[in-house]
């Protein structure tokens, strides 16, 4: 930034000198420092200046995704730019706050466990917030950057473990295709809910303080989302090809497998669809009775709660009332 003023001064200089002086005016203090360029004015703190230029940038960067919200470029911020930390961030804080309330006020009825309209998209301000309260309690820079290396190693162990569980689950199974697939996505879906107890198994709540524990608990809620929002995608595009798993010829067993996935899905009208046409072959005992009977109930809870919905936005037209919410991360 320096240098750009550095340019700036330049081609004034330059005009100034080409055209006999008349293309700048020179305003002096008693003192005979240059205060004033007429039509550029300068601060006299070039060092400032450009910090409050790094700032904006940094702002509009973070706001855009180009710095990621887990990134330690957050915290070089916070520990470099002490002058303009409490403006820098209140701007982000207030624009974290905005985003997530108009991404939260567009979504219409249920927010399930992997509701990419929420989960994705507003995935940014919710962590850069969470990001903020872990930096207020940290002591030092070398402390955070520590921490955060930690946090990394923690979640590229725990990536690899839930990985190597569903391969050892889906292993399990004799034939390979469907069945083998149902079962391997059902285990990465489990064990997504046992993250913690795999953090614990290694030690990784013992390593860092409780800011950055917390702090990593919000980012691997991520976890399950992205996992949820994939099986999902694969469910639709495989399960009406073929139906359900029994019903085409493949073990009851791996009716459970279908039936959790299913369960855990994103997307309402779709885990209804598939309970209306799974109910002919359930009373006639085709299918595995307690997976329809745990998705049927699934199907039941989540069209009630949009009933519900549909009836209070009826009942109060004109006011702004926020779906009930299932989201991992609320």
């Amino acid at each position: 930034m320096i240098l750009r003023l550095g340019n700036v001064f330049g081609c004034v200089l330059l005009c100034s000198l080409a055209f006999g002086g008349a293309g700048a005016v020179w305003d002096r203090d008693v003192s005979g420092d240059i205060n004033v360029i007429r039509g550029l004015e300068v601060t006299g703190d070039i060092e400032n200046d450009t910090a409050t230029f790094a700032a904006s940038d940094f702002i509009e960067k973070v706001k855009s995704g180009e710095i990621s919200a887990v990134s330690t470029e957050i915290g070089e911020m916070w520990f470099s730019d002490v002058k303009n930390r409490d403006e820098t961030f209140n701007t982000l804080r207030k624009w974290a706050n905005e985003t997530e309330a108009e991404k939260l006020s567009g979504i219409k009825g249920v927010i399930l466990p992997a509701m990419p309209e929420y989960c994705f998209d507003a995935r940014q301000s919710f962590l850069l917030n969470h990001h903020i309260n872990y930096l207020k309690s940290v002591e030092g820079f070398e402390t955070y950057r520590s921490e955060m290396s930690i946090i990394q190693t923690a979640l590229k162990t725990l990536d690899e473990d839930i990985k190597k569980c569903a391969d050892k689950a889906a292993a399990k199974v004799e034939v390979d295709g469907l069945e083998r697939e149902l079962v391997y996505r059902g285990a990465l879906s489990t064990q997504t809910e046992e993250q913690n107890d795999i953090l614990f198994s290694y030690g990784f709540n013992e390593k860092v303080s409780d800011g950055a524990w917390y702090f990593l608990q919000e980012i691997i809620i991520g976890t399950q989302c992205e996992y949820d929002y994939d099986n999902t995608e694969w469910l639709k595009e495989q399960l009406p090809l073929i139906g359900w798993p029994s019903i085409a010829g493949h073990d009851k067993k791996v009716d459970k497998a279908a039936a959790f996935l299913v369960r855990r899905a994103y997307d309402i009208p779709f885990i209804v669809k598939m309970t209306k046409q799974l109910k002919p072959f359930y009373d006639r005992s085709e299918i595995d009775q307690s997976s329809y009977e745990k998705l049927n109930n699934a199907a039941l809870a989540y069209q009630a709660s949009l009933d519900r919905f549909a009836e209070l936005v009826e009942q109060y037209p004109g006011v702004s009332i926020r779906p009930p919410r299932m989201c991992h991360r609320l």
